[in-house]
């Protein structure tokens, strides 16, 4: 095929090819060449570009915009006149050799020629124009999808007619490896089943062709529930019959049609088929070429159900079709096995041959020869082979390395998340975010993926999942063989590390895994290398600044250690290490997280949170109320400013036990359900937890807890109820000065501060706000200074907005330094605010659209009114009034905050009485409001 200067490409991402250099086109531009070109050679109407470019609704702007980006977009075309306008329509005016599409298109409805080597070039060039699903990334979207799945089609077509044209010029061997390549992309298209068979039949490989047509009742039984059509089922017939009409077609290499009679048992020479798709090991391909191309020996290693075998299948089907390829499944061979199978492939004869004849076979033409799980036993014949003559490559698939080959190595790891959540869902249809869930938790090995996804089709996602969660796990045999294989390979120090990982619930450092099994982290470090250079462990590094390095089992490595450790009776003390070592872990970061040392402890928690869930079901099963008490007051602080709502429910369940009550800390427990209950705005359940805790301390004759009076005082607030605010607050300011910290004074006069402030009394603000920040900075606590620097911020809003904002970005800084959402979200709205009422509306966009996401993220629907109305006032500022109306609706549609700044409050009353909010129904979707509220804001910003 020419090489052209330049061409337009939509088959694959939306882009163009310069001197054969593909650059991809984002955006409006992208869209408008997308829309052009899709309608070629006919023109499309403006209106339709423009609902293209805004799906939801187009803004007053829309015309505008859209000249704006045709401009663009002619700017970067060698000529621009290659779309013109015409009238309200535009049309691409290029030749067709200049798009993809039209070249594709003009290749096959081309004539037909009789001419089996003339059809393989054109449908070669056609189906190499191809660079991934057309009109990326916005192709899978309504306008483009019909054309998008016309053009797929007309793809599957012609691929299926370049076997054809294989088989037709004789070239079977080729012929059977594309078919091989289809097969697996497309295991439901029978046409492509029967190419295959057809191939292997006229390849000699009549067994094959057979269980080709095995497989291909299997995975339709198994898939579909349904059985093969007439034609293929009448080509397995043909070939049981060894009918003469199959042999239509010349013979590759001059093989003799008796072959084809007595083949049967033949070791196969065409690459194998794997079921479902070729996802993750784009990368490894071109690197494995490229190591064939220059190394005489190659070795691909790595532990069992990693892929090595799919990745050696799919480079012989594709990059290296272009040798002879000889597939040898070694698995239980001796090397003399192995040898007779290498002569009968090359028609030496299975026995009597010598390995020089059959290097001097192997040498007539460039070929590859791949051993399938190999093992070092093989060693001394692939040293032969490597200094054989140079047109022979050799390609070693193992689960480690054969020794002294001089061989160059290649070990493969597990996938990436994306990758494996492709698979599964490619191989059982489930949701986009069921396979997220459930790789998280079953891993990225392919094996392990695929048999999860082929067991799918009996079972639900979670029925399955607790399956394999049971001592008896994933139930394949195959999959036991490889981990024990694995497990094989240790010491019996590495052996009992492996076990003891199974009491582990998610990544843990080797410091804490040293923790709980009594080993130094040194040396569990080691340990931990040698399980994770067998499969048996995976190792992530976090994404945070730590760098901290996690370890894990996935689920079926869990099930098999934990078999391991039930059967020497060790999985008891094992749980009761874990259990001690993490309550222990959660008291002392607990201390640490109410001083100077938070960031330190919120992180260690953080890292460690599944394992603080296990310990917390361990403690609650057991009957361990004490400890359990102790272990969530521990956790009180960390949980509530996190929002860690898995943690939010433990006060409530230890409450539920009869020997709670008798607990010394029973009212503080009280209080902790309280002020989590008014978290998850559960407000009637609030107040009642808040109250019996003031009852129980009163008649125990103890202090209330200042968690109780804290949540009066948020209980007041939330109700809108000001005197009440004002009391509450007096009561737990008078206690935390009585009996509190210098961090709880500290947080008791933000209380007051920010009141005052929703007060509209800036000095009386800004008194109570310092006398915060030096009592915080006293305490050391992050937690305690952000919230203070946050009332500042808020009484400078009065009068001195620019002020405002520098305190509410120290406060956010501060308030990710510990991930405390609560200070985060609360200077978040406060940066939108002091913008606006700076007069610089265009700065709010970006806090509140992260401040909508954030709340998105937690379903707060009680703090997401407060959220509404700024935006509401943003956009008014901005002359959107239109979209401020539908924020208004909105936003009196969910449960009001009364925590407004005076003028505020009356300029949003305003705003209702002139803009009127529409009538809404009673039942909202707080995520769509807040993805489309995001969306208006930006909008309006950029105009």
């Amino acid at each position: 095929m020419t090489s052209l200067p330049f061409q337009i490409g939509v088959l694959g991402p939306i882009g163009f090819l310069e001197d054969g250099q593909f650059s991809a086109l984002r955006g409006q531009q992208g869209a408008v060449l997308a829309t052009v070109a899709a309608h070629y050679p006919r023109s499309v109407q403006q209106s339709t570009v423009i609902d293209v470019l805004w799906p939801v609704r187009a803004p007053s702007s829309a015309k505008g915009s859209l000249g704006v980006a045709l401009h663009r977009l002619r700017a970067r075309l060698p000529e621009p006149e290659m779309i013109v306008t015409e009238g309200s329509s535009y049309r691409l005016a290029v030749d067709s050799e200049l798009l993809d599409l039209a070249a594709f298109r003009s290749r096959l409805n081309g004539e037909r020629s009789q001419d089996a080597a003339l059809r393989i070039e054109v449908l070669t060039e056609a189906i190499g124009l191809w660079r991934g699903r057309p009109f990326q990334p916005i192709g899978d979207d309504s306008p483009f999808a019909s054309t998008s799945a016309e053009l797929l089609e007309m793809k599957r077509n012609a691929e299926e007619q370049l076997v054809d044209a294989l088989l037709d010029a004789g070239r079977t061997t080729e012929a059977a490896n594309r078919a091989s390549v289809l097969v697996d992309a497309e295991p439901y298209r029978e046409r492509r089943w029967e190419l295959l068979m057809l191939s292997l039949y006229r390849s000699s490989q009549q067994a094959e062709a057979l269980r080709a047509a095995q497989r291909a009742r299997e995975v339709l039984a198994d898939d579909l529930g349904i059985e093969p059509g007439p034609a293929l089922r009448q080509l397995e017939q043909d070939i049981l019959r060894q009918d003469s009409s199959l042999l239509q077609g010349s013979m590759e290499d001059g093989s003799p049609i008796e072959s084809l009679v007595d083949g049967g048992g033949v070791p196969t020479t065409v690459v194998p088929v794997f079921r479902g798709p070729f996802v993750g090991r784009a990368e490894q391909l071109p690197l494995l070429a490229d190591a064939i191309d220059s190394y005489p020996v190659v070795e691909l290693v790595g532990p069992p159900g990693i892929g090595k075998s799919r990745l050696a299948a799919r480079y012989g089907a594709t990059i290296g079709s272009d040798r002879r390829t000889l597939w040898i499944d070694v698995g239980g061979l001796s090397n003399v096995e192995v040898i007779e199978h290498i002569g009968a492939i090359t028609n030496l004869g299975p026995s009597g041959v010598s390995i020089d004849e059959i290097l001097a076979e192997l040498a007539r033409e460039p070929t590859l020869v791949v051993f399938d799980g190999a093992t070092p036993q093989l060693l001394p014949i692939v040293q032969q082979l490597r200094d054989a003559e140079d047109v022979l490559r050799t390609l070693v698939v193992g689960r480690e390395t054969l020794g002294d080959s001089g061989a160059l190595e290649i070990v493969l790891d597990a996938l990436d998340e994306d990758e494996a959540v492709a698979i599964l869902r490619s191989v059982s249809g489930v949701s986009d975010s069921e396979a997220t869930r459930a790789i998280r938790e079953i891993g990225m090995i392919p094996q392990h993926v695929h048999l999860f996804g082929a067991q799918l089709g009996s079972a639900s996602l979670d029925e399955l999942l607790a399956d394999w969660r049971e001592p008896q796990g994933h139930g394949d045999d195959s999959l036991t063989a490889a981990l024990d294989w694995s497990v094989g390979r240790l010491t019996d120090d590495q052996r009992s590390l492996y076990e003891e990982l199974s009491v582990f619930a998610g990544w843990v450092s080797a410091a804490d895994i040293g923790g709980v099994v009594g080993r130094g982290t040194a040396v569990v470090r080691g340990q931990l290398r040698a399980l994770v250079a067998v499969g048996l462990v995976r190792t992530r590094r976090h994404s945070d600044r730590s760098g901290r390095v996690g370890y894990r089992l996935d689920l079926s490595m869990r099930t098999h250690a934990r078999g391991l450790l039930e059967a020497r009776q060790g999985l008891v003390d094992a749980e009761e290490r874990h259990t001690n070592y993490f309550y222990d872990l959660a008291l002392l970061c607990g201390r640490e997280a109410e001083g100077p040392d938070e960031k330190g402890a919120v992180d260690h928690l953080g890292h460690v949170s599944p394992e603080l869930q296990r310990t917390m079901e361990r403690l609650l099963f057991g009957g361990e109320v004490a400890r359990a008490i102790e272990y969530v007051l521990a956790l009180r602080e960390y949980s509530f400013f996190r929002l860690d709502y898995s943690m939010f429910e433990w006060p409530k369940l230890v409450l539920e036990h009869p020997e709670a009550v008798g607990h010394d800390r029973y009212p503080e427990l009280l209080a902790v359900a309280g002020q989590r209950a008014w978290a998850i705005d559960r407000i009637s359940a609030a107040q009642d937890w808040a109250d019996e805790s003031v009852r129980a301390a009163t008649d125990r004759e103890v202090p209330v807890s200042l968690t109780a009076l804290r949540t009066r005082v948020t209980l007041a607030a939330t109700s809108g109820d000001g005197a009440g605010v004002i009391d509450a607050m007096s009561e737990f300011e008078a206690a935390a000065v009585e009996r509190g910290t210098e961090r709880d004074v500290a947080d008791a006069l933000v209380n007051r501060s920010v009141a005052m402030a929703f007060l509209g009394d800036r000095e009386s603000a800004l008194g109570a706000a310092h006398e915060s920040l030096e009592r915080a900075v006293r305490s050391e606590n992050p937690s305690s200074i952000a919230w203070a620097k946050y009332a500042i911020g808020t009484a400078e809003l009065l009068g001195n907005p620019d002020a405002a904002i520098m305190q509410f970005r120290e406060s956010l800084r501060l308030a990710r330094t510990v991930d405390n959402k609560w200070v985060m979200s609360a200077s978040l709205g406060g940066l939108a605010t002091g913008a606006r009422r700076s007069q610089r509306a265009s700065q709010a966009v970006q806090p509140l659209a992260a401040l909508l996401e954030t709340w998105i993220a937690m379903r707060k629907e009680r703090f997401f009114a407060r959220v509404l109305n700024e935006a509401a006032l943003v956009l008014i500022d901005l002359d959107h009034n239109d979209d401020a109306r539908t924020m208004l609706g909105w936003a009196s549609s969910y449960s009001a905050d009364p925590l407004i700044i005076p003028d505020d409050r009356s300029r949003l009353n305003k705003a209702r009485s002139e803009l009127t909010p529409p009538l809404l129904s009673e039942v909202f979707d707080i995520a769509e409001h807040a993805r489309i509220a995001r969306r208006l804001l930006v909008e309006a910003s950029k105009q």
